[in-house]
């Protein structure tokens, strides 16, 4: 950010391409609760953001949803590390430092409600989308 020659246009990545089955258990392993993936199909998804969610953001997250799903998001990039000149930091790594914003110890949710995991997922969502605008 501070060079003095422009560095274009970078795709900022961490050092590996995970599934969304893999953050889950990587959020599991953090927490101590029990987190998985479920995946759902995209009208469903859309469906349980509508009235939470503006339309805009439901049409976003649809859209990455896809991206996702077609694997556009594996590529790894070294961008990261040349431009911090450290290794870019593991998602497991960065779920054990932020667990008690996922639901660990002292999180949002209690591991013991009988919550369907979509919902899970959702709730989680808006939490942080909540949190980011206050």
């Amino acid at each position: 950010l501070t060079a003095s020659a422009p560095m274009g246009i970078q795709t900022l990545t961490g050092p590996e391409a995970l599934t969304r089955s893999e953050l889950a258990a990587h959020l599991s392993s953090a927490t101590g609760h029990v987190i998985r993936f479920e995946d759902t199909p995209p009208a469903a998804f859309g469906e349980m953001l509508t009235g939470i969610l503006p339309p805009w953001q439901v049409e976003g997250l649809l859209e990455d949803y896809a991206h996702y799903a077609r694997g556009e998001a594996a590529d790894i990039s070294s961008a990261v590390p040349d431009a911090l000149g450290r290794p870019a930091r593991r998602f497991a790594d960065f779920a054990a430092e932020n667990a008690a914003a996922f639901g660990g110890a002292t999180g949002l949710i209690d591991p013991t409600d009988d919550v369907e995991p979509r919902r899970f997922e959702l709730l989680t969502s808006c939490l942080q989308s909540k949190r980011s605008t206050n």
